[in-house]
C-alpha cells in the first residue's frame, strides 16, 4: 500500500464560517460519520454555496468528499437529518438527474438567509 502524502498545511485566509454548534453539541452526539458528512455539508452550504443557502448534493458526491462508503453515507445522512441540523429542501429526482438540496437548520432570525420552508423528513 502506497504512503497517504502528507498534509502540507493550511492557507490563511482560506476558510468556512462553521457554526459552534456543531462543535459545542452535535460533535459530541452524531456518529463519527455522520459528523464528517455534516462538515461535507457544512462546506457546501456555507462556503461552496454561500449565496444561496443550499448546497444540491449526491450521495455519491458525499461518498468522494468523505471517503465513506455509500451505505455509511446513506446512514449518516439519516443521522443528520435525524438530529435537526441538516434538512432536506428539495429530495433527489432521478428522473431529472437533480440531486438533493440540502441546508443547515438555523434558529429563527439566525440566518444570513432564508430556508425555503421546514424541508422533507
Amino acid at each position: 500500500m502506497a504512503a497517504k502524502k502528507k498534509f502540507e498545511g493550511f492557507g490563511w485566509p482560506d476558510f468556512t464560517m462553521t457554526p459552534n454548534a456543531a462543535y459545542r453539541e452535535l460533535l459530541r452526539e452524531l456518529s463519527p460519520p455522520a459528523f464528517k458528512v455534516l462538515s461535507a455539508i457544512i462546506y457546501s452550504v456555507m462556503y461552496a454555496n454561500r449565496e444561496e443557502g443550499f448546497a444540491p448534493l449526491s450521495q455519491s458526491e458525499l461518498v468522494d468528499r468523505t471517503g465513506l462508503h455509500i451505505n455509511t453515507v446513506r446512514r449518516a445522512l439519516r443521522e443528520c437529518i435525524d438530529s435537526g441540523a441538516v434538512i432536506v429542501l428539495e429530495p433527489h429526482n432521478a428522473k431529472e438527474s437533480l440531486a438533493t438540496l440540502y441546508s443547515l437548520r438555523f434558529k429563527p432570525g439566525q440566518s444570513p438567509f432564508e430556508n425555503r420552508g421546514e424541508g422533507y423528513e
